[in-house]
């Protein structure tokens, strides 16, 4: 059996945040295709406490030296100003030291990233002739807080995209979270695979049981993310502003949960709204068994929302902005709707009057674990 080196920069934990859900399954894909003793994880980031050596510079100097560097190597726009992009998102002095470390310890037949600024690791792979995967979570050039309708900043993060695309074609073969993004790569000249979230493993046992034990309290509607991410967050907001505008159907209240949702009313009552904040693995069942159905508005950033195969996976009925649905396959319970208040409420008035049975997701075989047991047989 080959032998694999994941390098992540999110934790493969399951029922955390999408991020480190995605990161568990491709680490659970890749250890059916080879089994688990034949695959390693890499974390890329700086180690906690883990101070910078070398010579000590003034901040100002170093900062300055930066984005010298970005501005040279990456984009010449950033001259107008700063974005969170880079190509050096995880150098620093023990980068190298701790990769081969561990690339001498797992001896891969196989590397898979998980950004694509770990083009660092492309020279150990490229002189023993190993491939090297990358599968991001999404276009990180485009993963920001910008003002689209503004022309320089647009500049300044398609710029950066320029330089996350040129990554992405150096490696061997990419592995893309959403249909619109495995298309846009694959126009670019890159062709690349449409490899869509799945909850596995613990996920898929954890929202199975929620299936199982489904108990829906008419009416209830939940409002889940993590609002501490800004496209999720102005989603949230956008929605709550639309419910005091219009207000929600009789019989309905919008329980609100997830990292920094408490914040999302800053104060303001809405009649039927409450903001419960995150929620631990058993509170998060509980709601789940008894949710009517989710709510889940976003309406920029790339990516896919993991919540949706996963709430079908939980017969969980789903309303959500129709620009989501673009990166995913049809699934049971999705219903997609505009940006514009009346529909949602319109969406939830027909629910209350709907049956909620919805039948099981099927789920396409893993384009990754199928890509990895093709290098098997070669």
């Amino acid at each position: 059996m080959p032998k694999v080196l994941l390098i992540t920069h999110l934790p493969p934990n399951p029922l955390r945040n999408g991020g480190e859900n995605r990161s568990y399954q491709v680490l659970h894909d890749l250890q059916s295709a080879v089994g688990a003793d034949k695959v390693s994880v890499f974390d890329p980031r700086v180690p906690k406490g883990g101070a910078r050596r070398g010579v000590r510079v003034p901040w100002r100097i170093a900062y300055a030296l930066r984005r010298l560097r970005v501005i040279v190597r990456e984009n010449p726009y950033r001259i107008f100003g700063e974005t969170q992009f880079s190509m050096t998102k995880f150098d620093h002095p023990e980068l190298v030291t701790k990769y081969r470390a561990a690339f001498d310890a797992c001896q891969p037949d196989l590397v898979v990233a998980q950004h694509s600024a770990c083009l660092w690791s492309l020279p150990f792979q490229q002189q023993r002739g190993i491939p090297t995967l990358v599968c991001p979570q999404n276009f990180d050039a485009l993963d920001d807080n910008f003002v689209i309708d503004r022309k320089r900043q647009l500049q300044l993060h398609l710029g950066d995209l320029a330089t996350e695309i040129d990554a992405l074609r150096q490696y061997d073969a990419r592995f893309m979270i959403s249909k619109v993004e495995a298309a846009f790569v694959s126009g670019m000249g890159s062709p690349s695979f449409f490899y869509p979230y799945v909850p596995v493993g613990a996920i898929r046992t954890f929202y199975e049981s929620v299936r199982a034990r489904r108990q829906p309290e008419r009416g209830l509607f939940v409002l889940l993310g993590t609002a501490a991410h800004k496209p999720i967050r102005d989603g949230m907001r956008w929605l709550l502003d639309q419910i005091a505008q219009v207000g929600l159907p009789q019989g309905v209240r919008v329980i609100a949960a997830g990292a920094g949702t408490e914040t999302l009313l800053e104060g303001r009552a809405l009649p039927g709204v409450e903001a419960v904040g995150w929620l631990t693995e058993s509170d998060l069942n509980e709601l789940l068994i008894r949710a009517h159905a989710m709510l889940l508005p976003k309406w920029r950033g790339f990516g896919s929302a993991t919540r949706l195969p996963e709430m079908a996976l939980a017969g969980i009925p789903v309303i959500a902005s129709d620009y989501l649905t673009h990166a995913v396959d049809p699934l049971p319970g999705l219903i997609p709707v505009g940006r514009d208040g009346a529909d949602w409420r319109d969406s939830m008035e027909r629910l209350m009057r709907e049956p909620i049975q919805l039948p099981p997701p099927v789920f396409p075989p893993s384009t990754l674990e199928q890509w990895v047991n093709g290098l098997k047989r070669t």
